[in-house]
């Protein structure tokens, strides 16, 4: 008879909780991430206002908008689980490019950009956060985004990006419009710990402008096509369609590429996030959070052999694509392709062995957040002590608590 592994999984009204309440970030922790984020876009936003006043630039800088991207965005933000390991939120900010010369003298544009904001962000770390928070040194920055580090495992990096505003007053009054239309197209967000204004001002970005025209500011190479609201947005949009499992599947499988990738690499979030979109069951109905997720690591190995496509459209082309296996290596596949069918196998044996045995080798697979609790295990078609015949329970997390 196969094992019931479900309540390894969902557990979560009664100790030991099961993997995928292991995998939320404790309360105090979440609250003060979504914390953080608003301090330092309304430290951005403050510190622009004084740039404006002191006449330094030739231009005056509009408000800038502020997109949570990422898995903060999707609800498939992990918790870590071993030291070294670190967790962050990408915090977007878009100004439009009248703003930063027109995107003309790309590489100067984008430097004087990264300059402005790191300048900022250093003078209020100074100011409010000595000692706590803190930039990396210089010459360990990234090209494409500030990175503020709030503590040993947790930072928040903001991309920069730019987009055309045709002259339209600049969008400065874009910050007002934004909080005009938060309403319960709004409401998946909040469920993830982010606040109104933050999905606000997405959506008044994907209402106004066009997802082919927004570039990210490289420090180096000047201005570089950006799927980044086009790509948010396809993401939210496929959870809708597949329903609320599919966040905690993908929990999962970021969970196993901790534990076999502990101080990172692997398979990266968006990929193996694409992946599980491609090979989601269309009906799931009467399906568990396992038979999910067996059905989609099944097919994980021979995925590799199709596009894992996500949206990348350009000027020409609204609808092109992107397969994200372009940008792995050989190697890196067939390894990929090799800790799947590993991945497969064991968890084909867990829904097979004796209890214990499939206990321990979902802690192999997915880690210590697995409860250590074999009695929890089910073999269906079994009786319980009161005499009652096992029933295969539907076990579908609402959005509320799945991210």
């Amino acid at each position: 008879m196969p094992n019931n592994l479900e309540q390894l999984f969902t557990r979560k009204r009664s100790e030991p909780y099961g993997l995928l309440r292991q995998l939320n970030l404790p309360e105090d922790e979440d609250r003060s991430l979504q914390s953080a984020a608003r301090e330092l876009k309304t430290a951005l936003r403050e510190g622009i206002h004084e740039v404006n006043k002191s006449g330094n630039l030739p231009f005056k800088l509009a408000t800038p908008l502020f997109v949570i991207q990422g898995s903060q965005a999707y609800g498939t933000l992990n918790n870590v689980d071993k030291p070294g390991q670190s967790l962050d939120i990408d915090m977007g900010m878009y100004l439009p490019f009248s703003n930063l010369g027109d995107g003309e003298a790309g590489r100067t544009a984008t430097k004087i950009y990264h300059e402005i904001v790191d300048r900022i962000l250093e003078q209020h770390i100074r100011t409010h956060r000595h000692g706590k928070w803190r930039m990396p040194t210089p010459d360990k920055r990234k090209p494409t985004c500030a990175r503020v580090i709030l503590d040993s495992k947790t930072h928040i990096d903001i991309p920069l990006y730019a987009y055309p505003d045709d002259g339209k007053e600049h969008i400065r009054s874009s910050v007002a419009a934004a909080s005009l239309i938060f309403n319960e197209d709004s409401r998946e967000f909040i469920s993830f710990g982010a606040s109104p204004d933050f999905m606000a001002e997405a959506k008044f970005l994907t209402d106004n402008v066009e997802p082919t025209v927004i570039h990210l500011a490289h420090k180096d190479e000047g201005w570089l096509a950006s799927d980044s609201i086009a790509l948010r947005n396809w993401v939210l949009a496929e959870f809708d369609r597949l329903g609320p499992v599919i966040r905690p599947i993908c929990r999962y499988i970021k969970a196993w590429r901790e534990e076999v990738w502990p101080s990172g690499g692997g398979p990266s979030s968006i990929f193996l996030l694409a992946q599980a979109i491609q090979i989601y069951p269309e009906d799931t109905e009467g399906m568990t959070h396992c038979e999910i997720l067996k059905y989609v690591v099944d097919r994980l190995p021979q995925s590799l052999d199709e596009a894992v496509n996500v949206p990348c459209p350009t000027p020409d082309n609204p609808e092109a694509t992107e397969d994200l296996r372009a940008r792995i290596s050989d190697e890196n596949l067939l390894a990929y392709r090799n800790s799947f069918e590993i991945l497969k196998r064991k968890f084909m044996l867990a829904k097979v062995v004796a209890k214990t045995e499939a206990n321990d080798k979902l802690i192999e697979l997915f880690g210590s957040r697995i409860p250590n609790a074999p009695d929890l295990i089910v073999t269906e078609g079994t009786i319980d002590r009161q005499g009652k015949s096992i029933v295969k329970p539907l076990y579908a997390t609402p959005k509320s608590t799945s991210g």
